[in-house]
């Protein structure tokens, strides 16, 4: 039987792995919360000059013969959209999460941790109930794959505006956009623009996705293709934080819960 003193401190060194992992982890932003988010234009116009680029990344890529909506004429929110996909800058790590950014050195207010995107693929992003993971076999190698949740397929991706409700749905071919419509889709993310996204960045974001849906796969699957163009993501102190996060396909030997 372990002694007292042994066991006291394995208890303590839970607390402080599990503290650093929180530390270390991006946490997902809800969608009513995201919604209630002020942005500064000083950040978009950032990220949209770091990629030299102004549209929805992903439906730019996947539907850019559609006509920019005749709506758009008439409604405030969208009259100066140049394009039929108008995008807000996502932060890959969120802003409120610095110290995130901070133990893998990400800044989170540099323009390679954004993503331009739709606002609602960037709420629903940040929510975790659609995910981008590279490519690690074939023609496609290194280009991203959209997975996106069974409970959200069915939901139509909407216009959404800064404040308020949305009104108008996205359309392609003259039908309703669904997210379940990107599932299984694939864009270029790396070298397709004037610049490229953080990488660990994107693996940070895919891990929070997989947390929040454990049907998405790991993103710790495709390390080869992060690390192969991150150098960064072959440091021991990244090894480390993967040991320390469970195996989800390993069986569970002890389960113990300490009180705080």
């Amino acid at each position: 039987m372990p002694h007292p003193i042994l066991t006291k401190l394995d208890h303590k060194l839970d607390i402080v792995m599990a503290f650093q992992k929180k530390l270390a982890t991006v946490h997902p932003v809800t969608e009513s919360v995201a919604a209630t988010q002020t942005r500064g234009q000083d950040w978009d116009m950032k990220v949209v000059q770091y990629y030299d680029f102004w549209q929805c990344m992903v439906l730019s890529q996947l539907y850019g013969s559609e006509d920019r909506p005749k709506w758009f004429k008439s409604d405030p929110d969208f009259r100066r959209a140049s394009g039929p996909f108008p995008a807000v800058a996502e932060h890959l790590i969120p802003k409120g999460q610095e110290i995130v950014g901070r133990a893998w050195d990400v800044d989170v207010h540099e323009p390679c941790n954004g993503l331009l995107l739709l606002r609602h693929l960037e709420r629903a992003y940040q929510a975790g109930k659609w995910t981008m993971l590279p490519v690690a076999e074939g023609s496609e190698a290194g280009m991203f794959e959209i997975y996106v949740g069974d409970e959200h397929r069915k939901e139509t991706i909407m216009y959404c505006t800064s404040v308020g409700e949305a009104k108008h749905r996205v359309k392609v071919s003259g039908m309703p956009l669904t997210f379940g419509m990107l599932h299984g889709k694939r864009v270029e993310l790396i070298n397709k623009y004037k610049a490229n996204p953080s990488l660990r960045a994107l693996f940070l974001k895919a891990e929070m996705a997989h947390r929040v849906d454990a049907s998405f796969p790991h993103p710790e699957t495709r390390m080869e293709v992060y690390s192969t163009r991150c150098q960064k993501m072959l440091q021991p102190n990244w090894r480390m934080w993967q040991m320390s996060v469970p195996d989800p396909h390993e069986p569970v030997i002890e389960n113990v819960n300490h009180e705080d």
